[in-house]
């Protein structure tokens, strides 16, 4: 299980692009769960 966890501000939004480069980079590791967590305001 890989997870990675971002904070959302108004300055610091979590985007596509950011989970699409999150589970792209673990693309060759064999991973077969990845959690992605974010707040919202």
């Amino acid at each position: 299980m890989y997870v990675q966890a971002k904070r959302y501000a108004v300055n610091n939004s979590v985007g596509r692009d950011v989970v699409q480069s999150f589970s792209g980079g673990l693309d060759g590791k064999g991973a077969r769960i990845l959690l992605f967590v974010t707040n919202d305001d």
